[in-house]
């Protein structure tokens, strides 16, 4: 399976829910996304000092062809069109995995 997570910072008058829920959207309209989990950050290490995702997102794919075809497609360019300019910061990876869930 191959994987991709981000963790997404949003600018500070960007709606987290309204991203979110179009986030899911897109999970929802994309078959090639075998599942994906949206999560908005608890930011519990702020006190800290340490900066925080307001939103994180995990989807699984079969295989990195799969992924490069998502990018590319509609749910994706909808999404990107939406939220791309409420973005403050993303990091971002993408690996393998053996474990099915």
């Amino acid at each position: 399976m191959f994987r991709m997570m981000a963790l997404v910072r949003l600018k500070d008058e960007s709606d987290v829910d309204a991203v979110m829920a179009a986030a899911n959207v897109m999970i929802e309209q994309e078959p090639l996304i075998l599942s994906g989990d949206i999560g908005r950050g608890l930011r519990l290490f702020e006190e800290y000092g340490v900066p925080h995702a307001h939103y994180s997102v995990l989807l699984n794919f079969a295989d990195e062809a799969s992924w490069r075809t998502y990018i590319g497609n509609e749910p994706h360019a909808s999404f990107d069109a939406a939220t791309h300019d409420k973005i403050d910061s993303m990091i971002a990876t993408q690996y393998i995995t053996t474990d099915d869930s």
